[in-house]
């Protein structure tokens, strides 16, 4: 009986570990990238006391559930909206848009071609406030 209790742990521990470790490795972005998501619909309509109060109050999203998954943020992700990269991509948007007269113009064009490509990245619309 002993021996079957033995040969029986020497299957199941392994598989158990081996099942571990894959879910530990595969649900955290199984998990993350089915939750959050953010499906485009029209905005309704807002009155102007509503824009005015909402202008009064001071609004900060702070945190980051890239923190919650341990991923590493100096690596481009394929999901979210947090990494490095990204960041510091659409920290540098503002200083292409420099120049004169037509050199103006053909560096605001290459600014809304790279805030459509960030865009298209992210799923969300990026603030074009530099032109």
């Amino acid at each position: 009986m002993r021996k079957f209790w033995r040969r029986l742990a020497m299957v199941v521990l392994p598989l158990v570990a081996i099942a571990a470790i894959l879910f530990f490795v595969f649900a955290p972005g199984f998990t993350e990238s089915s939750m959050n998501k953010v499906v485009p619909t029209p905005l309704p309509a807002v009155s102007p006391s509503t824009r005015q109060f909402h202008d009064s109050l001071v609004i900060a999203d702070m945190h980051a559930d890239t923190l919650l998954w341990s991923r590493n943020l100096l690596h481009r992700a394929n999901r979210g909206q947090v990494d490095l990269p990204r960041l510091i991509a659409l920290a540098k948007l503002p200083e292409v848009v420099r120049g004169y007269g037509h050199i103006k113009e053909a560096n605001v064009a290459r600014y809304r071609a790279e805030c459509a490509r960030i865009e298209g990245e992210i799923g969300q619309r990026v603030a074009q406030a530099a032109e």
